[in-house]
């Protein structure tokens, strides 16, 4: 068996520091962007994004990763949403 040698490698501080959360997927609506059950996706914490973005968001108690599109949000729905931050990267594990 000939040795595998690294030409070149990506260290996997160019995706995460210490301010970034780990959070593992669970289920597949994010399956179109690539993102599938059991990823660790990698999230840099900020409460703004711009539409098109991948998020990490709380609504009603529940976190959910979605493609960002503009969210209207009726005042007699009375539902809390809170923006944990854009997804930048994610691992998966064979």
């Amino acid at each position: 068996m000939v040795p595998l040698e690294m030409q070149e490698f990506v260290g996997i501080d160019t995706f995460i520091d210490r301010s970034h959360l780990l959070l593992e997927v669970k289920g597949n609506s994010m399956i179109d962007d690539g993102i599938r059950n059991k990823d660790v996706i990698v999230v840099r914490p900020q409460k703004v994004v711009k539409n098109g973005e991948i998020v990490a968001c709380i609504v009603e108690g529940e976190v959910l990763v979605k493609e960002m599109e503009p969210l209207i949000i009726r005042e007699q729905e009375s539902k809390k949403i809170e923006i944990i931050g854009k997804v930048v990267a994610f691992l998966r594990t064979y």
